[in-house]
């Protein structure tokens, strides 16, 4: 419910839910529960940071991250690349760009390995880190790898229309306002 609210931007209700989930979780959760209780909290770290509110977000994901990587979960691998995907954002949002960039660069590394893993390219948890990384590097003034990356993007969305490939027409969009071509902006806007 919180994660709900959150996504249509009632951000008092959402505080009132994620605080609310926040007491009802075990202080010290057992091996069964320690995953859920994880999970919980990387949603809730990732409403704060999509909120603009980094800083709060940033020890909570931090904390995921080394949860998911000293437990051995199933799938962990994902895990900890969607975990640092989201604390790449944070970093970024909170000014911190030095570790946005090696959190950011991790997770597109570890989620093309699992797409290479599956033998899928276009594997959308990749594609969404691709734009993500594109986005950053377009906001560090690295235009050329940033184009890179979302021509990556739009070439592997087979007409599926996803939500990170409108992020990757945007940069596109972007990048061709900084060259002065209005026309190709608009195009790819």
């Amino acid at each position: 419910w919180a994660d709900a609210a959150c996504r249509h931007g009632d951000r008092e209700r959402a505080d009132q839910l994620f605080e609310r989930m926040g007491r009802a979780l075990p202080a010290e959760p057992d091996e069964k529960e320690a995953y859920h209780v994880a999970r919980a909290q990387e949603v809730h770290g990732s409403c704060l940071t999509a909120q603009g509110r980094p800083r709060e977000a940033i020890p909570l994901l931090e904390a995921v991250e080394r949860q998911y990587l000293t437990r051995p979960y199933s799938g962990v691998a994902i895990d900890v690349a969607y975990v640092r995907q989201i604390l790449g954002s944070a970093y970024d949002r909170g000014g911190r760009p030095g570790d946005a960039r090696r959190v950011l660069k991790q997770a597109l590394d570890e989620f093309a390995a699992y797409a290479a893993e599956i033998h899928a390219p276009d594997n959308a948890r990749l594609m969404n880190s691709r734009a993500r990384w594109g986005l950053f590097l377009l906001n560090q003034g690295e235009p050329e790898e940033a184009e890179r990356q979302f021509r990556e993007v739009i070439a592997q969305d087979h007409g599926r229309n996803l939500d990170f490939t409108a992020l990757a027409h945007g940069g596109t969009a972007q990048l061709a306002l900084q060259r002065g071509d209005a026309t190709a902006a608009l195009r790819a806007s």
